[in-house]
């Protein structure tokens, strides 16, 4: 009767064990999802958190990179693989003296002069073609007025952070007040300082390339012409050197007005003066 009495009891407990164990089960388990959520959330916020820092960061450098290229001290301009400039800056603006709207989607191309624009095209469709480095160079750019200004341009990459399409950028600095400085040292270092002609130094450079054509080539000929002026020192001592000076002007302008385009008419010190004609045909002529 004891045994039947307990019976009941014992089930009962053993019921209840195993409610307490599956709900202790069914707690860890909710517990375990509770802390994979939470870790999920956490992972998830700081996800965007870096995905939020990231864009700010290069909303940023687009913005660092915006004003730099609009404030620069030198002229920039961002083109287009079809030679289009895209964007210009306020330093091109005012070095090439033309309006912003005048120069966008306009070919940089078109702003070159014209025996520098075919040596520019070919550089940028190398660099282009090949990806290589980027380039330095001198060339001659037209401005608003029409005139000739020499500019350093260097060329390199460009890649648009908008849609990671790739085009140039190109920076030019005004170099005219320079090349003009070498031009007058260059022109005073060939050139004789009272008739303007071509003087001993160049007068030997021309001369030395017309010898190493005709070497090269049998059929080229040249002439070397060479005269001097009699009694010149009797002019010097009657009239003083400014008639002297005046005399020896008027033989270099009517030297150079007798001659062809290509020929050279040189002072080499003096009363004495030498003339290069080339090409020619025979001795006789």
């Amino acid at each position: 009767t004891q045994r039947s009495t307990l019976f009941p009891y014992t089930t009962l407990f053993r019921s209840g064990a195993v409610i307490l164990v599956a709900a202790a089960l069914a707690g860890a388990v909710v517990a375990l999802l509770k802390l994979s959520l939470s870790r999920h959330e956490a992972d998830r916020q700081a996800q965007e958190a870096r995905i939020s820092e990231a864009e700010q960061e290069a909303r940023f450098n687009q913005q660092r990179f915006t004003a730099a290229f609009t404030q620069a001290a030198i002229g920039m301009a961002i083109v287009r693989p079809d030679g289009s400039m895209q964007k210009v800056n306020q330093a091109l603006c005012k070095l090439l003296g033309r309006a912003c709207d005048a120069l966008l989607e306009r070919n940089f191309s078109a702003l070159l002069h014209p025996g520098d624009a075919e040596l520019f095209g070919r550089r940028v469709d190398a660099l282009r073609a090949n990806s290589g480095d980027a380039f330095s160079m001198e060339l001659r750019c037209r401005s608003g007025a029409g005139q000739d200004l020499w500019v350093s341009l260097h060329c390199g990459h460009f890649i648009d952070p908008a849609d990671d399409r790739k085009g140039l950028i190109y920076q030019l600095h005004d170099i005219t007040s320079r090349r003009l400085a070498e031009d007058r040292l260059h022109h005073t270092a060939y050139h004789d300082s009272l008739t303007d002609l071509a003087n001993r130094n160049c007068f030997n450079e021309r001369l030395g390339m017309a010898v190493e054509a005709s070497r090269t080539d049998g059929e080229r000929r040249f002439a070397v012409l060479f005269l001097d002026l009699d009694r010149f020192k009797v002019v010097n001592d009657s009239l003083g050197h400014i008639a002297g000076n005046q005399l020896l002007q008027e033989v270099a302008r009517r030297l150079s007005a007798v001659v062809r385009p290509g020929d050279l008419v040189a002072r080499l010190g003096g009363d004495e003066f030498a003339v290069l004609l080339e090409p020619i045909e025979s001795a006789e002529d």
